[in-house]
């Protein structure tokens, strides 16, 4: 059986401990800024906060503005 060749690959997730290594900053600030809404919108996967790679990127280019 033929594969499908239209399914995208996955887009990469980010833990906290990721964002904060690329942030420069402590897991405690991502938390912290997530509950102020100073970062883009995390997805829950079961238990885990994760954030997509892609929403972080735009998030920077635009400048880090605040969740509206």
């Amino acid at each position: 059986m033929p594969r499908d060749t239209n399914l995208a690959a996955p887009e990469r997730l980010l833990s906290v401990r990721d964002l904060a290594v690329l942030l420069q900053v402590s897991e405690r600030a991502v938390w912290s800024w997530l509950a102020s809404g100073r970062l883009p919108a995390a997805v829950r996967v079961g238990r885990l906060v994760r954030w997509r790679a892609s929403d972080v990127e735009a998030w920077l280019a635009a400048g880090c503005p605040r969740r509206s």
